[in-house]
């Protein structure tokens, strides 16, 4: 090859390199919300209260999680550490699984009148006939 050769073939080879270098770098973790996605969630360890006041400068609460992870790099590597209910603490459910109450502290429920039976005969206040 000549020289001249030389020189139409460099631009070509850093064309391809600052593409392979940008791919390279868009690539990743498939994230969602700035989260990192796997396939399993990392596992909420519950940790007595004292533990974590006194690793409280190697981790921050992270409100997306509920729980505290490491700074730095928690949201993608690291323990994932909740605090350990005390016993004679509620436990939070979800809203459909709810505790039912025991039998003696249900409150009888008062029988509904049938929608359109509630005693008033007039139509509610800015409905008008046509």
């Amino acid at each position: 090859m000549t020289s001249t050769g030389l020189i139409l073939l460099v631009p070509l080879v850093l064309a391809i390199g600052l593409v392979a270098l940008a791919m390279y770098l868009r690539s990743g973790p498939p994230t969602s919300h700035g989260y990192a996605v796997r396939t399993t969630p990392r596992r909420r360890r519950q940790v007595p209260p004292w533990v974590i006041t006194v690793l409280s400068p190697l981790f921050t609460y992270n409100a997306h999680r509920r729980a505290y992870v490491l700074r730095g790099i928690g949201k993608r590597r690291g323990p994932v550490l909740r605090r350990r209910p005390d016993p004679g603490e509620p436990q939070r459910t979800g809203r459909f699984q709810r505790p039912e109450p025991a039998l003696e502290e249900r409150v009888p429920e008062e029988p509904r009148a049938p929608v359109g039976a509630r005693g008033t005969s007039k139509p509610p206040a800015g409905k008008r006939d046509l």
